[in-house]
């Protein structure tokens, strides 16, 4: 893959602006920051056209404080060994084909007549539209809570109430569960398993209607 521009050579870390060297620092400063913006934009989301543009904002606004170069999309290819895959890596988006890769997945999700579809067609297609997003991976850092952050935010717009606290809360098992939806490897073969994403995806459409009507009810 080359080398790793983004990485303290000598430390292997992410070179940050907060200068530490420490990697368990770093991963606590990330929560903090990134838990602090997320809340933010849940109460005042980022506007924007729901396009690529407004997907690199949300990433600048999430990590502003931790990475120069929040919003940027990433300039190298990588690769992620994954135990779920024995160790193998999902087929990430070669980085010169991100802009291109990561626009046609939101102008897939967002020409979809949504408000047409019964919960169960709504629960699979956007599962399939966040993994397919999620599958470009448009940052070196951060691009999960992006992707999440972004089609949540979408999910609102079109008033398909989605409760992303399932995604945070069960982050794990949420992002093994974007692996295997994605897992379809072209020098090993399909890998793929639908379920383990469909299954969050249909427990967070239900719990942000169940959320919504207790709203309308009190």
């Amino acid at each position: 893959m080359g080398l790793d521009r983004y990485l303290n050579k000598k430390k292997k870390i992410l070179k940050n602006k907060f200068g530490t060297e420490d990697k368990g620092l770093l991963r606590e400063i990330e929560a903090n920051y990134t838990a602090l913006r997320l809340r933010e934009i849940a109460l005042s989301p980022l506007p924007g056209d729901y396009d690529y543009a407004h997907f690199c904002a949300i990433h600048q606004y999430l990590f502003q404080d931790i990475y120069a170069w929040s919003g940027a999309p990433r300039m190298m290819d990588i690769c992620k060994p994954e135990k779920v895959l024995g160790g193998k890596s999902v087929d990430y988006a070669p980085h010169r084909e991100i802009p291109a890769l990561a626009a046609a997945a939101i102008t897939r999700m967002t020409s979809i007549d949504w408000a047409a579809l019964s919960f169960e067609e709504q629960v699979s297609r956007f599962a399939a539209c966040v993994a397919e997003l999620w599958k470009v991976h448009a940052f070196r850092d951060g691009n999960t809570r992006t992707v999440v952050q972004f089609c949540a935010q979408y999910a609102d717009h079109v008033e398909m109430p989605l409760d992303r606290s399932v995604f945070y809360e069960h982050s794990c098992a949420f992002r093994e569960a974007l692996v295997l939806f994605t897992a379809v490897l072209t020098h090993f073969g399909d890998y793929s398993d639908r379920e383990p994403l469909l299954a969050l995806m249909r427990q967070a459409f239900r719990q942000g209607q169940e959320d919504a009507e207790s709203l309308w009810d009190a």
